[in-house]
């Protein structure tokens, strides 16, 4: 049976690489492969993550961890604790993780530090006919042009560091209302990461949200993608 949203898919994705498919569904899912470049792309994204913590032995713990403190996701900023005999501080959601994995301690900070440091990748746009499928570019209106130039604008200025002009170019990008759904979504990930590299977490979680819950969304941000920028939200309105 084919996945209807992404947490299916995921799944999915997650029995086929453990080897938990039975043959028909394992020859159904390779027969996907052979025909589907996106699928392709998110298995080998999940392969190399289940290789990262295989290594470590702390694959369900730290699947575990995430996922329960995405359900608590506290807005509050908590206490530092000190350890006297390092003199290191340590927050409390950090310490929570460090518990939940027990000795795997390191392996799971190494975790951490991929999902804190590894670039977010956003699909790419720049070139993509799906941004203009079906639209006639010599057609365009004033306004859908503003929208389009605003949308490559801001890519330029993410890629440039200058996050504050990119948050600007995404806002004015989905100030068009004629813009099609694909678009529109595009601009709004886009926007959100422009707003957690700018130090706007609660802006960038207000979008996070929108699309945790879409159950029809166009634009495939993928499950490691969305991690990655979560936990810098989760981070950054912790400190």
């Amino acid at each position: 049976m084919k996945p209807t949203n992404e947490q299916e898919e995921f799944e999915l994705i997650e029995d086929y690489l453990l080897g938990k498919l039975n043959q028909q569904n394992k020859a159904l899912f390779e027969e996907d492969l052979k025909n589907d470049i996106e699928l392709n792309k998110k298995v080998e994204k999940i392969q190399q993550t289940m290789n990262l913590l295989k290594e470590s032995a702390i694959q369900d713990s730290i699947l575990k961890t995430i996922r329960d403190l995405q359900k608590e996701d506290r807005p509050t900023v908590p206490e530092p604790e000190i350890i006297p005999q390092h003199d290191i501080i340590i927050h409390k959601p950090f310490k929570k993780i460090i518990y939940w994995v027990g000795a795997s301690a390191a392996a799971s900070v190494m975790f951490i530090l991929y999902l804190s440091l590894a670039s977010i990748y956003l699909p790419d746009t720049e070139y993509d006919f799906n941004i203009t499928r079906g639209i006639d570019s010599t057609k365009f209106t004033p306004e859908q042009r503003v929208a389009f130039s605003s949308f490559f604008d801001g890519q330029a200025h993410l890629a440039e560091g200058r996050y504050w002009l990119a948050v600007k170019d995404f806002q004015k990008s989905l100030e068009v209302k004629s813009i099609r759904p694909y678009f529109k979504e595009a601009a709004e990930w886009h926007l959100a990461l422009a707003y957690v590299k700018s130090n706007q977490p609660r802006k960038a979680e207000e979008i996070y949200k929108k699309f945790a819950s879409c159950t029809n969304c166009e634009y495939p941000v993928d499950t490691m993608n969305r991690w990655k920028l979560w936990w810098r939200i989760f981070w950054a309105k912790l400190v």
